[in-house]
């Protein structure tokens, strides 16, 4: 309790100040309490509460950010100095508005006052401070019961109570702490971090007895700080926060008002819940993989061919030539090729991204019109990876954004591709670049993404058949969703790495579910390969099978051949992983009306496909930290084999009844782990017996 000088006065203002309301017409009934060093907002006949500490309530500085860039991987160090705190000193209340007044009583700015603004929204309460210096931290207290989750994309933490996650859009990284993989990549300024992702969000959700949404309104670098107990904090560089506060008794309406404010995904077309296989090699060897495959029984509805545009050695693996024209020696004639797939009903997908290499039409187009990101001499800015130099398309000049679009328009469209990969997306410099504007890189950077990814949906939009035509990218930021319909977790590691392997995958499944994402899935089988004399890591058998399992309970079912095809196990290798690539296929063809069931809810609801299992199972403590199982919608348990050469494994099984398909098993759970036997192509799967979709669930595992 603070000292008796403090705490009366506040008291007295307190009973006055409510008092007041009591008998006022104000449309807002603000009740304020304080009591044990906090301050308590709650909002007659809603479900907003609000807990405020009476001390370091918040805190600005002059900031300065340092950082390190290799490859669109980060690494920041922000320098904090005149740092000034603030405590609570008083409030005022005006109809919908309250103002927090806190006061500093730091020596170098002791009196000073800055404002907390909350205004009452429907659903939601606006918070903003203004502050004279570029950094502003603002403290709220929380229960320590709370549970934390979203941000976004991540894929080494769930729940996040206990870390500081920066948001900035970069390369997930290549490691991420995965030994000894970590140790090489480190040297080269790529190995990435446990929090570094294609696809941040600025985004909490806290549960407990009810439930609050964060959504942190800032496009800039800033950090979502939870490693104090008791408290969500959040870091801007900016002269301004600003956070909408979501309350609700549950989870599902704050993921309602939140996907309803930044954008649902889009449903996927009927085409789209078919096997898609990831082919480069040229038109004999896709006709020739794909006929395979159909004829294996896999319900193979698309072919995605990457190296539409031609393909090239580097030292770290085969590129494609960002010429964005279609190479006439392995694809001549694209679009008969194309139209000839479709007639067999398989649509082709391409690939894009906003790089172009240093050669071709479109490379002298971009140069001569000033299409390009410019260094800080006006001259185009060259980007460099080992083997080619490259230039980045300059989404913020309008001309640029017309040309990129009339470019897709032509090449993809044109061609008669029914999608393609919309890739990168993340590489927009925060320094060294002409900036005219003297904008804030770090926002810039951000937006970027999201500016890409509406490029793609505006020229989509504008085709004669938009509904059935599928982009997939990696990279997002705030509303990104609003724009895409499919959401693909970039280069995982082809090995069972906890932070960049196949585990990783399930968690980021998770973390994006509760972050409004609804389509999200991975390469089957991994993507980025090592082969050196001292470390090898390949796509083998194991690996190879165990992702097929997972990515069958998930929408897209997608192949890729990885950094190193020649080296990697592929689906299409020999009989017996065709056939086991196949069988899985069709199950997950099977499963497309439950797919389908979920999207809507998610489209109308904004409710998650993939969902974690304190979803369906609120009052089990022990599913709250569970971060390697899932359900799928409210009817499917799925826990996959995240380690090499498992054959059993210990599952969570929430109370209630449950029915493992592969051995026609019942299973009465009071909430407690079984041991079961995961032979390849058995992986744990759990249906719930009083799925109204039982029978037709059960007949699918038949």
């Amino acid at each position: 309790m603070p000292p008796n000088k403090v705490f009366f006065p506040l008291l007295i203002a307190t009973i006055f100040y409510f008092l007041n309301l009591k008998v006022s017409e104000a449309s807002v009934q603000w009740k304020i309490e304080i009591d044990n060093d906090l301050v308590y907002i709650s909002i007659e006949e809603s479900d907003f509460e609000l807990t405020l500490p009476l001390n370091a309530l918040l805190e600005t500085a002059r900031s300065t950010i340092y950082f390190r860039e290799q490859h669109a991987s980060y690494h920041f160090q922000p320098k904090l100095k005149e740092r000034c705190d603030y405590n609570f000193h008083e409030f005022k209340i005006n109809d919908n508005k309250l103002e927090i007044i806190t006061i500093s009583k730091n020596r170098k700015c002791a009196g000073d006052k800055k404002t907390i603004l909350l205004e009452k929204h429907e659903n939601k309460v606006k918070l903003t401070v203004q502050s004279d210096r570029n950094y502003v931290r603002l403290n709220l207290a929380s229960e320590n019961k709370t549970h934390f989750y979203g941000a976004g994309m991540q894929f080494s933490h769930f729940r996040l109570n206990g870390h500081r996650i920066p948001v900035f859009v970069e390369e997930q990284g290549i490691g991420r702490g995965d030994m000894p993989l970590s140790l090489l990549t480190a040297f080269s300024g790529i190995k990435g971090n446990a929090y570094s992702t294609y696809f941040p969000l600025p985004w909490l959700i806290g549960i407990s007895e009810k439930s609050m949404g964060y959504d942190l309104k800032n496009n800039g670098l800033s950090y979502l700080n939870l490693t104090v107990d008791d408290l969500v904090s959040f870091e801007v560089f900016s002269n301004q926060i600003e956070i909408d506060i979501l309350f609700a008794k549950n989870p599902a309406d704050i993921l309602r008002n939140y996907t309803q404010k930044n954008g649902r995904m889009r449903e996927l077309p009927e085409w789209a819940y078919g096997t898609w296989l990831g082919l480069q090699g040229g038109k004999e060897k896709v006709i020739e993989v794909t006929e395979s495959a159909l004829a294996a029984g896999n319900p193979v509805t698309a072919v995605w061919i990457q190296d539409w545009v031609g393909k090239r050695q580097t030292p770290i693996g085969s590129r494609l030539w960002w010429t964005w024209k279609a190479d006439s020696l392995s694809y001549g004639n694209l679009k008969d090729f194309n139209q000839h797939m479709n007639e067999k009903g398989v649509k082709v997908l391409g690939y894009i991204n906003p790089f172009f290499t240093d050669t071709g039409i479109y490379f002298e187009q971009g140069i001569k019109n000033s299409y390009f990101v410019k260094g800080k001499n006006g001259e185009p800015l060259a980007f460099r990876n080992p083997g080619i130099t490259f230039y980045l398309l300059d989404i913020f000049n309008e001309e640029a954004k017309k040309w990129m679009k009339e470019i897709i328009r032509t090449e993809l469209i044109g061609n008669g591709f029914s999608g393609w990969m919309a890739d990168f997306g993340e590489w927009y410099p925060i320094s060294g670049i002409k900036n005219i504007a003297n904008n804030n890189l770090t926002e810039l950077h951000n937006l970027y993404a999201t500016k890409w990814i509406k490029l793609n949906y505006e020229v989509i939009q504008a085709s004669e058949n938009p509904s059935d035509i599928v982009f997939f990218n990696r990279s997002g930021f705030r509303n990104t969703a609003h724009y895409a319909a499919a959401i693909w977790m970039g280069d995982q590691t082809t090995d069972f790495g906890e932070n960049d392997g196949l585990p990783s995958v399930v968690t980021a499944m998770l973390s994006s579910a509760m972050s409004g994402l609804s389509n999200v899935h991975s390469d089957i089988g991994g993507y980025t390969n090592v082969h050196l004399p001292f470390l090898s890591i390949i796509r083998e058998k194991d690996l190879l099978k165990r992702w097929i399992e997972l990515n069958t309970f998930n929408m897209i079912f997608r192949t890729h051949e990885g950094l190193m095809p020649d080296r990697n196990l592929q689906v299409y290798d020999n009989t017996e992983i065709e056939s086991f690539f196949a069988k899985f296929g069709s199950i997950h063809f099977e499963l497309r009306f439950l797919f389908k069931e979920l999207m809507q809810q998610y489209v109308n609801e904004g409710l998650p496909v993939i969902r974690p299992l304190f979803w369906n199972f609120p009052e089990d403590s022990y599913t709250y930290t569970l971060k390697n199982q899932f359900m799928l919608g409210n009817d499917l348990l799925v826990a996959p084999v995240l380690e090499a050469f498992q054959f059993t494994k210990k599952v969570y099984l929430p109370k209630g009844e449950w029915y493992h398909p592969w051995t026609q098993q019942r299973i009465n759970s009071s909430g407690e782990y079984i041991q079961i036997d995961c032979q390849y192509g058995n992986p744990p799967v759990f249906i719930l017996s009083e799925s109204r979709h039982f029978e037709k669930l059960r007949a699918i595992f038949i």
